[in-house]
């Protein structure tokens, strides 16, 4: 298998803060949360832009200092048209999931503490590895030296084609995400991040 460091150019090209996700208006599913709740309403209409479009990018999740907004910010980020399923059922659930995950905003947890979190956030009905990490990696936490980042379906099958990754056999949740992210972490290539190495990942994954 190939190797990552012959991409290390274009890994550390790009600017992932930059990194902007664009719609030219609310889907079916956001519009549903835009009428039956002002709040996540007067979130979505902050990024709302002037040519009617929505328009977000990763800098812009971080900047916010309100935990319910962050996200919902992060979800519509990672869902623009809304999840496959019982998307209502999940938005349903963001302010707990913003009250569990305020305590711990750009703090590095121990093995136990992060274990603990991780569990209570996949104990939400329909809410999946691929959103808790985005939690994770929106509300900047560690687990001691390891940066959550995000690990999605597409991050997961690029790992596979490059040499610096492992198969993860760990089938307990927490544990088979943070080897995930240990092993983007651990990737050393001079002047990368480890965003830097999961935003190649997605970008240029090769299924």
């Amino acid at each position: 298998m190939p190797s990552l460091v012959p991409c290390r150019n274009c890994i550390i090209a790009n600017d992932v803060q930059a990194h902007t996700i664009c719609k030219n208006n609310l889907s079916v599913k956001w519009q549903r949360e835009y009428t039956v709740d002002i709040q996540i309403a007067r979130i979505l209409d902050s990024f709302h832009k002037q040519n009617g479009s929505y328009s977000l990018n990763r800098a812009e999740i971080f900047a916010c200092e309100d935990s319910f907004e962050r996200t919902v910010k992060a979800l519509w980020w990672g869902y623009p048209n809304g999840m496959r399923s019982h998307f209502h059922d999940v938005v349903l659930r963001l302010r707990e999931m913003a009250e569990i995950l305020h305590p711990h905003r750009n703090q590095s947890l121990d093995l136990q503490e992060f274990v603990f979190l991780y569990n209570r956030l996949n104990a939400f009905p329909n809410v999946g590895s691929a959103t808790i990490s985005k939690l994770l990696y929106y509300f900047g936490i560690f687990q001691d030296h390891i940066q959550c980042v995000i690990i999605d379906r597409f991050v997961r099958e690029s790992m596979d084609y490059y040499d610096e990754f492992h198969p993860v056999h760990d089938s307990r949740p927490a544990f088979w995400y943070l080897e995930h992210a240990r092993q983007i972490n651990e990737v050393t290539i001079d002047d990368t991040t480890p965003e830097q190495i999961e935003f190649f990942l997605f970008s240029h994954r090769v299924y």
